[in-house]
């Protein structure tokens, strides 16, 4: 089965599924040509699951922006799946913080 056509920009994404173990299936993200999107190593396809994964997310590498698809494989279980492509949200800037201001009488503690 494959999905329709969708943009990504180039960045980080939460690849995130429903089913998990034999009941779900192989899922492989492909650019618009049918190329596999392989890790940052170039030693796996994206998203990797193992076979008996409890994982329900991964963090996937998007090294350009551009129009993919999603292709799966399943063996034991032809049934229904789900599975979302979500952007990383930033990481906030990390600042001095308040200012602390210094006391000037004795503590009420």
């Amino acid at each position: 089965m494959v999905t329709p056509f969708f943009t990504l920009e180039k960045g980080q994404f939460i690849f995130e599924r429903s089913e998990t173990g034999t009941a779900s299936p192989q899922y492989y993200l492909r650019y618009v040509n049918g190329n596999l999107l392989m890790d940052v190593n170039n030693t796996f396809a994206e998203p990797t699951f193992g076979m008996d994964s409890p994982a329900t997310f991964r963090i996937v590498d998007v090294p350009v922006t551009g129009t993919y698809f999603m292709s799966t494989l399943t063996n034991d279980n032809p049934g229904a799946w789900h599975a979302s492509i979500l952007s990383v949200p930033p990481i906030p800037h990390r600042g001095p913080g308040p200012l602390i201001t210094q006391w000037t009488g004795t503590p009420s503690w």
